[in-house]
């Protein structure tokens, strides 16, 4: 009967998680392809190029430990280690995102020099800076998306970034082409998103899944050694994998004109599709 509920269980998870990937990347095309329409390849260029540059900063202030939170808290919640889960969640929510701090502060500050190194039109430094003050925001979303997948809870996890991002980032474009508003509208709009499902997580993690009762002190043995060793060649095999998949921007941004990134965006996107039941499979 064991084995009958935890695989029930399993096909329920992995159910859910297709239906909602399914939404999740039909709104994602749909926002991109409108978005790509209405601004054209320059300003859409530019867009794209924000947004693999706020990705990158974000996990790079994840260092991987974020990528822990499936093993740690499986392994102290059922071993009844009250003191080593408080100190552990203590560690997951302050290393990330004092560090995405620090980082989205330096991309704030540095956004001059970073639009002279891509060469592009002055206005875009305004839009890395809208996106470092983003990057806290984007860490804090990844570490409640993440702790939701560790208490097994598929819908929460992907609803938050499928749904939740993608339908404020549609609104947001209505509002935009409703008021005919800049390529700066649709960077804030980015921004947005991730606030307002860093705002629903956290409410939903204080409704369903907060700690508060453990027994135990923060205080205790938080085995950092430990939790760096396990998240440290995390970070560097994360940093392989998005130099495998988003190298193109940087490449195209660098040595190319905005509109062509803009073209190869909304491309690589159509083309995403054919990748749509791959993805939600896993």
């Amino acid at each position: 009967m064991a084995e009958d509920s935890s695989l029930r269980e399993l096909v329920e998870g992995a159910g859910v998680g297709m239906v909602l990937g399914i939404i999740g990347m039909g709104l994602a095309f749909v926002f991109n392809v409108f978005a790509a329409r209405y601004y054209g390849p320059d300003s859409f260029g530019q867009f794209t190029l924000a947004k693999t540059i706020l990705l990158f900063t974000s996990m790079v202030a994840g260092m991987g430990i974020i990528k822990g939170v499936e093993r740690y808290i499986p392994r102290y919640e059922s071993n009844d280690e009250g003191e080593k889960l408080k100190g552990y969640l203590s560690f997951v929510f302050t290393w990330p995102i004092s560090l995405s701090v620090m980082l989205g502060l330096g991309l704030f500050f540095s956004a001059e020099w970073l639009t002279g190194f891509f060469d592009y039109p002055s206005e875009f430094s305004t839009l890395l800076r809208v996106v470092g003050l983003t990057v806290p925001f984007r860490v804090l979303q990844q570490v409640f998306t993440r702790i939701f997948l560790a208490h097994k809870n598929v819908f929460l996890h992907q609803f938050n970034t499928e749904v939740v991002e993608n339908v404020v980032l549609l609104a947001g474009m209505a509002v935009v082409v409703w008021f005919d508003l800049s390529v700066f509208a649709l960077v804030v709009t980015l921004a947005l998103s991730f606030v307002i499902a860093s705002l629903f997580n956290w409410v939903r993690y204080r409704w369903d899944i907060s700690h508060s009762s453990i027994d135990g002190s923060e205080s205790g043995d938080h085995q950092h050694v430990e939790w760096l060793q396990f998240s440290v060649p995390l970070f560097f095999t994360g940093i392989l994998s998005f130099v495998v998949n988003w190298t193109d921007n940087f490449f195209i941004g660098r040595y190319l004109e905005p509109e062509q990134l803009g073209v190869y965006g909304v491309v690589f996107s159509m083309a995403m599709v054919l990748k749509l039941f791959q993805v939600v499979f896993i």
